[in-house]
């Protein structure tokens, strides 16, 4: 499967990225600004692993994210890559709206628009990680792990 990790220098981003690299089949492509708390020291590891791919990127940078879509065909997306740190943004909430809400409704409509380009055997294959989020759940609270190889 082709993950798709916003996020995926950051501290929990890069723990997942590292984790697919390391104990699965599965490969990794991280879309990351760099502007958060995330730093490539977090993945060196894995940068040049065949099954790795890094772009910095901005999620709200024009046809970036729709180019990564086309050029990565992801099965699965998980954003990892929102602002947590709310204190931050107590004089100014611009960036923190800019960053929750506006880069997540891009990514949402990139999804959209590459699954109404994908054949119908693509659309069934991918998943968003509200299901994952999900499945997490169910899982953590049965004490089972995913069965997803993650």
């Amino acid at each position: 499967m082709q993950f798709l990790v916003t996020g995926g220098a950051e501290l929990i981003g890069s723990a997942l990225v590292n984790r697919l690299i390391r104990g699965t089949e599965h490969d990794a492509q991280c879309i990351e600004a760099l502007s958060n708390a995330g730093g490539m020291p977090d993945i060196p590891d894995v940068l040049n692993h065949p099954r790795h791919c890094f772009l910095k990127v901005d999620i709200n940078d024009g046809q970036a994210p729709e180019m990564a879509f086309d050029f990565f065909a992801p099965d699965v997306v998980l954003r990892l890559d929102a602002q947590t740190h709310v204190d931050r943004f107590t004089g100014n909430t611009r960036p923190f709206v800019a960053s929750n809400i506006n880069d997540t409704y891009t990514l949402l409509e990139t999804m959209r628009s590459h699954l109404g380009q994908s054949p119908a055997t693509g659309r069934r294959t991918f998943r968003n990680n509200a299901k994952w989020r999900e499945q997490i759940r169910s899982q953590r609270h049965s004490g089972n792990r995913l069965g997803l190889g993650v």
